[in-house]
């Protein structure tokens, strides 16, 4: 293992002086406290939207596979959670094994979706579940992007935390079982915007990153 840089304590020191104001304070939790602050943001904005929706699908009457989809899913979210906020002092993943883990939960995700369909094809929908599911995995990204230490390496995990708590609140709002139907709109949250969260959270990072270098010192 090749020795750290001479000045590497020292830049990160710099790194941390450089942050101020809430985001600072929210990534200087510690892990457990993060975890549950990002968990309730994510519950609270599925129930909130549901509620405000169509409460009684709360109350609905459901298939066994469609409440071991809904467990499934609420597991994958939970390990992109994990992922995204790993401490920073556990053996940091590398590139090829942050998207395995990554794609991992995207596959794993769609097998949970699918699990509330009954065998048949159904027709494939108005859209109107894509775009209310990605809209409602905002808050989780927000939230992802402020408590996450590292952004350039947990972009993914941010993005799959936020879409994956957006699918979950359609998969409570619309009860259509067809196969194309919840592959097309209900895991098409996690897959289209999926890629558009991780791209926005790419151009924040380099943004923050940009305007934390050029606040630095010369010399």
């Amino acid at each position: 293992m090749p020795a750290p840089p001479d000045d590497l304590y020292d830049r990160i020191r710099e790194d941390i002086a450089s942050e101020r104001g809430a985001r600072a304070w929210l990534r200087a939790r510690p892990t457990s406290t993060r975890a549950v602050l990002l968990g309730a943001v994510a519950f609270g904005s599925v129930v909130t939207l549901v509620a405000s929706m169509r409460l009684e699908a709360f109350f609905e009457p459901r298939s066994l596979g469609w409440v071991l989809g809904l467990v499934a899913a609420i597991t994958m979210a939970a390990v992109a959670m994990a992922a995204l906020l790993r401490p920073v002092h556990a053996d940091a993943w590398s590139p090829a094994r942050r998207r395995l883990v990554a794609a991992a939960i995207a596959l794993g995700s769609l097998g949970a979706i699918t699990l509330a369909g009954d065998g048949t094809l159904g027709g494939l929908g108005t859209g109107r579940c894509l775009i209310v599911g990605g809209v409602a995995g905002l808050p989780t990204f927000v939230a992802a992007t402020l408590l996450d230490r590292h952004p350039r390496r947990g972009v993914l995990f941010a993005a799959l935390s936020a879409t994956l708590a957006g699918a979950l609140s359609v998969q409570l709002l619309c009860g259509a079982p067809g196969l194309i139907h919840l592959v097309t709109e209900h895991f098409g949250v996690v897959a289209c915007f999926g890629v558009a969260y991780a791209l926005l959270g790419l151009a924040l990072s380099r943004s923050s990153r940009s305007t934390r270098t050029a606040s630095r010192p010369k010399g």
